[in-house]
Parts: structure tokens; C-alpha cells; sequence
């Protein structure tokens, strides 16, 4: 049980973090030294990424699960590196430019998706399209909307990340075989009620319900825990909330966790003979560590690690299944600081005290974000020297599933 007290909150900086002012090589670096390498060597990626999660909230996330000495499962992924994370208007990110700087290497504006400033796509060029081309499974996870910035960023291409509703209809024109998330506004024509959205909470205006035209091209149609977990076809949408799924500690029993639908993802897309790309997003860290809310910001951290345990364990025995753990962007300016300075106390599973004080209410900052990875591939990120971008993640993930 997570028990707190309040703390003083001083000193707040409103600033970015030091690391944003990392130099990043150019995009092609990291693939170049892969192709080096040889060709292709994953018939599978799997890349999770933690929303607004940087070192300090996997720290504190260790040890209110499982005290000072036990790591989480994803600080036990064996190569290690580190990103910047800046976008092309600004050395602090958003989630759309973060997303399309791992999506499709493109260095991008805030708030663009997979285009650049001169106005041109790179729907081509992302992970998710190019797993299509090559005849493999799609999946993408979200515990925010599922066409929020992250997911969208890896088979999606607008000008404007609130272009939600577009985004869930580029899913099933671009085949993305597995969505899993909230967003049933994104989804249902405007003023018709949902299972989870009232009629004055739906956006389409283009008259389409995207669920009958989902469940006509073959998918099965998931709106609550007990359909997800009944599923068995080869392609699946779920959605689960009206908007953003609820935090961790907050879920309703129609939700399922992110570890329940990491299983279903994996399930579904593994029937596929040429392999699969899927991204599992704990996408809910970002805002409660924007909000400075320590509690959720660490459950959802945890709730995430769960889905690596799955993720590792499907991984566990295979010779081609690289896995990738890494984040977008770092939330909060989260820190561990001595009592005086604690604007929130946490007691770890160990009782020792967890004691966070926040940079940023709200906001992003620009601090480098951490890169795990195991599987065949997984060494080219020990080449990292520390002033790679998210677009050399990229780089590694194209070449270690599609070669130079």
C-alpha cells in the first residue's frame, strides 16, 4: 500500500534538465554501424516504451515495488545506452515529435506526426509501415487513447497530433493488425453514445463508425476486460475508455492492465509465420508525472514493468525476438531529494522513505532518457557513446528487423 505525506514545496525550477543540450549524431549513424554488422536479425521487435519515464521514476518505482536492492525487470535488460530526446523546434520534446523521431526517424516539429517542417510525410518510412510491407504482424498498446502521439508515431502521418480521429482511421487503411488502448470517441460519429462515451462525447464527424468497419475487415471487436480476454482471432482492436484509460491504482474492472493486454498482442500477433513489430506504451506516467503526482506516476511505472516481465518471458529461449526499453521524454523533473527538500514521502517495500521533489507543474524537460535492449541486435546499442538521438534508436530497430 502506498502511504504519503506532504512535504514543502520549494525552490520549484521551471527549467529543462541539463541533458537536453546533448548534440545527437545524424539519424543514419546507428543504422550505418548496424548494417556494418550484417543484415536483418529479428523476426521480432518489441519495443515498450514508458511515456514521460526517465531514470529517477524507475528508481523510485524499484523501490516502493521491491525496496533499494531488487530491480525492476526492465533494469535487468543487459544493454544499455542512453538518448536525447530534443525535437526540431525545441531541445524539449512532446510526444508526437518523440514518436516520430523513433517512428520513422524524422526529426520533427511539437506536435507534428511523421511529417517534416517542409510538409512532407514519412508515413513510408515508419516501423509499423515498413513491418507491413515486409508481411509481418503490427501491434500497438496504449494506456492513453490508442490514437494518441505515441502509437501514432509508428504507422501514422498528420500535421497536427489532435487529429485523433484521422489517426484511427489511418490504423485500418495502413492494416495495423493489433490496437489496444482507450480513444472510443475516436472511433464512434459525433453525438452517438458508446460503451464508455456519452453521445456529447464523441468526435467523428465524418458520420463513420469505426468499429463496424474494424469488425468488417476481419478484426475482433474488444470494448471491455472479459471480451479481451476471450479473444482468439488473428486480428484485434480493443478499446477500453472513452479517452485516456485510468491510471493503475484507479482501473475500473472494464480495463484491463497493460501486462493482460501485452498477453493478448503477443498472442495474436505470434501466429504470424514472418514475424511482428509491436509497441507497448505505459502512456499514462507522462501526465501524472506532469501533474507531480508521485503515486501514480510510480504505479503506472510498475504496471509497466509487468508487461516487460511478459515481454521478456515471451523473449526468454528465443534467438529472434529483439526487445527494446526506453521512453520518449522525461516528465516532471523528477528527483530524490533529503527531507527538507521532499515535496511528497513514499515508504518503500524495504520502509525506507521515498522522498520526490518535482522541476517542472507541469511539463516536460529535456533530459536524456534511457535505452535497454536484449535479442539479436540488442549489442548495437553498446556502440552508443552518449550523444545519440531517438533517431539512431531508430536506426538500430529498422536494420536489426529489415537489414542496411
Amino acid at each position: 500500500m502506498i502511504r504519503t505525506t506532504s512535504g514543502r514545496r520549494a525552490g520549484r525550477a521551471a527549467v529543462a534538465l541539463a541533458g537536453a543540450a546533448l548534440l545527437a549524431l545524424p539519424a543514419g549513424c546507428a543504422a550505418a554501424s548496424a548494417t556494418a554488422a550484417g543484415g536483418p536479425a529479428a523476426k521480432n521487435v518489441i519495443l515498450v516504451i514508458g511515456d514521460g519515464m526517465s531514470d529517477t521514476q524507475i528508481l523510485a518505482s524499484r523501490y516502493l515495488d521491491r525496496g533499494r536492492d531488487e530491480p525492476l525487470a526492465m533494469e535487468t535488460v543487459p544493454h544499455r545506452a542512453r538518448a536525447a530526446t530534443f525535437s526540431a523546434d525545441d531541445l524539449v520534446t512532446d510526444s508526437a515529435a518523440a514518436a516520430s523521431s523513433m517512428g520513422s526517424g524524422t526529426l520533427v516539429e511539437n506536435g507534428s506526426l511523421n511529417v517534416t517542417p517542409e510538409g512532407a510525410s514519412t508515413l513510408d518510412e515508419t516501423l509499423g509501415v515498413l513491418a507491413k510491407q515486409a508481411g509481418k504482424g503490427v501491434g500497438l498498446i496504449s494506456t492513453r487513447d490508442i490514437a494518441n502521439a505515441t502509437p501514432a508515431g509508428f504507422a501514422s502521418s498528420v500535421p497536427d497530433r489532435d487529429l485523433q480521429s484521422e489517426i484511427a482511421g489511418q490504423y485500418l487503411d495502413n492494416g495495423i493488425d493489433v490496437l489496444l488502448g482507450g480513444g472510443e470517441s475516436f472511433f464512434l460519429p459525433a453525438g452517438t453514445a458508446g460503451d464508455h462515451c456519452a453521445a456529447d462525447e464523441t468526435d467523428r464527424t465524418d458520420g463513420r463508425d469505426l468499429f463496424a468497419d474494424y469488425a468488417a475487415a476481419g478484426y475482433t471487436v474488444a470494448r471491455d476486460r472479459d471480451q479481451l480476454l476471450a479473444a482468439d482471432g488473428d486480428r484485434l482492436l480493443g478499446v477500453f475508455e472513452c479517452t485516456d484509460m485510468n491510471y493503475d491504482r484507479e482501473r475500473t474492472p472494464v480495463e484491463p492492465t497493460i501486462a493482460e493486454m501485452t498477453d493478448a498482442a503477443l498472442a495474436t500477433l505470434s501466429r504470424d509465420d514472418d514475424g511482428f513489430f509491436l509497441m507497448v506504451e505505459g502512456g499514462m506516467i507522462d501526465p501524472a508525472a506532469e501533474d507531480n503526482d508521485g503515486a501514480n506516476a510510480m504505479g503506472d511505472t510498475i504496471a509497466l514493468d509487468r508487461a516487460v516481465e511478459r515481454v521478456l518471458e515471451f523473449a526468454q529461449g528465443r534467438d529472434d525476438t529483439l526487445v527494446v526499453v526506453t521512453a520518449d521524454h522525461e516528465a516532471g523533473g523528477m528527483a530524490l531529494v533529503f527531507e527538507e527538500r521532499a515535496e511528497e514521502t513514499f515508504t518503500a517495500a524495504d520502509g525506507r522513505p521515498i522522498r520526490i521533489a518535482w522541476a517542472t507543474n507541469p511539463g516536460h524537460t529535456g533530459a536524456p532518457v534511457p535505452v535497454r535492449a536484449t535479442g539479436p541486435g540488442s549489442e548495437r546499442f553498446d556502440g552508443f557513446v552518449g550523444t545519440e538521438h531517438l533517431r539512431d534508436l531508430y536506426g538500430v530497430l529498422r536494420t536489426a528487423q529489415h537489414g542496411g
